[in-house]
């Protein structure tokens, strides 16, 4: 099977990767008479680490899918995933839920509106039923989350570009 994928994957400090990490990742804060001081350095610190973080996550992911795509294109926000969609077809795109500037449930209504028959794959950390019924409601064909991937890759193994099952 050979497939085009669109990756979109935040890059960059994401509020949830924030909430993710570990108390000595987090910044100093110091508090003084109701004031709060941050330490700017640390913050800048954090934000490089969760973005070598996303960089990371979104290489694995596209190691694991690249022996089933011909192309794969790599997008680090929503309306990116927009764009290259519209431009290149591609017969899946996985999509992050958190992304700068437009979130992947925006992104894949968006893209759904434009082309009903696009095939969205949510590869989130997130694994809420809330947000898993968002993304089918946005048009997502299937859900998966970034600690599993071996079910992406099976899912896009059972898929095959000409079925439209999504």
């Amino acid at each position: 099977m050979l497939l085009c994928l669109i990756v979109a994957l935040a890059a960059g400090l994401a509020p949830h990767a924030a909430a993710q990490a570990t108390a000595e990742e987090l910044p100093q804060v110091v508090s003084a008479d109701d004031i709060r001081v941050v330490d700017l350095s640390e913050l800048t610190a954090l934000e490089e680490r969760l973005k070598a973080r996303s960089d990371s996550v979104r290489r694995l992911i596209k190691s694991v899918v690249v022996g089933l795509a011909g192309e794969i294109h790599e997008c680090t926000g929503g309306a990116e995933a927009l764009a290259a969609y519209t431009w290149h077809r591609p017969d899946f795109v996985l999509m992050d839920i958190q992304m700068k500037l437009m979130d992947g449930i925006t992104a894949t209504r968006q893209i759904k509106a434009a082309d009903p028959a696009a095939r969205i794959i949510i590869v989130s950390d997130y694994d809420q039923a809330e947000l898993r019924e968002a993304a089918r409601q946005a048009g997502a064909c299937a859900y998966v989350v970034k600690q599993n991937l071996l079910e992406l890759v099976r899912f896009l193994q059972e898929q095959s570009p000409i079925l439209g099952l999504c």
